[in-house]
Formats: structure tokens, sequence, C-alpha cells
């Protein structure tokens, strides 16, 4: 086979493998955001029940209000 014969099944396999590996990389980032919004919800929700309030959980998590407050109303951390 010379340089310029097209194997277009090996074209369509390295397209197919390129994007399954980009997908398994999304997927893998996906998880690692829940991942971490997991943590922050359980964070909030064990300080809440410690009685810290709003103002004080977002100064200790280095966060903002808004988003401890967005936080607690998206999941129903209280």
């Amino acid at each position: 086979m010379s340089i310029y014969e097209y194997d277009r099944e090996a074209h369509i396999r390295m397209e197919r493998e390129d994007a399954f590996e980009e997908g398994r990389e999304s997927a893998f980032e996906e998880g690692r955001i829940e991942e971490r919004r997991v943590l922050l919800t359980e964070m909030i929700q064990k300080k809440f029940t410690k009685g810290k309030t709003i103002e004080q959980i977002a100064d200790e998590l280095e966060k903002e209000v808004s988003e401890i407050e967005e936080i607690i109303k998206r999941y129903s951390v209280i």
C-alpha cells in the first residue's frame, strides 16, 4: 500500500477511538466536578448541624455567600 492510498476503514476506526477517548475524558472530568459538589454539600450540611450561619460557612469555606445559598437551595441541604 502506498502513502497515497486511502484506507477508509482505518480512518473510521481512528475517528471512533479518538471520539471514545474524548468522551471518556469528559466523563472523568464531570465525575470530578460532581465529587467536589457532593463534598462541598456535605461540608455545608455538617456546618449547619453545628449551628453555623451562612456567612460563617461561606467565610470558612472561602466561598461567596450567594454560592452557599444557591447550594442550600438547589440541594436541600437544610
